[in-house]
């Protein structure tokens, strides 16, 4: 059931955010002015009702697709095995950080590396040993 109060633009603002997640962009595809698009597309996403909609929208595409936490996890490691069987440790890694930010397990989203080390010092054994948990 939509509230009664997530009609009009701010329906097609739901719609139009679904497509691409970019609030100014949607706010400007729905009819708000393109000069405050930006603090518009903001402004909806912080109310409640607009919320929710976006929310429900999502719940029911994902139902109708049926994707699940755990498809959209072995997807993530399905991605990890093709970049290990292609030798690619910069994909490898990338799969594993995807999959680990997924699960919650990067809370302060930082990458975790050896101390003092940028990831482009690392050697391919390195960043191997890395994916490879």
């Amino acid at each position: 059931m939509e509230l009664a109060i997530v009609n009009g633009r701010r329906k097609r603002f739901i719609d139009e955010y679904l497509v691409d997640g970019n609030g100014a962009a949607a706010a400007r595809r729905a009819g708000y002015a393109a000069s405050c698009a930006r603090q518009t597309g903001s402004d909806l996403l912080a109310n409640p009702d607009v919320a929710r909609a976006v929310q429900r929208k999502r719940e029911a595409v994902a139902r109708r697709l049926s994707v699940t936490h755990d498809s959209v996890a072995m997807g993530f490691m399905e991605a990890f095995e093709v970049a290990r069987e292609q030798s690619d440790p910069g994909a490898m890694i990338s799969a594993c950080h995807r999959l680990a930010e997924f699960c919650g397990l990067y809370p302060d989203k930082q990458r975790q590396l050896p101390a003092g080390r940028m990831l482009k010092e690392l050697s391919d054994a390195e960043l191997r040993a890395m994916a490879e948990g």
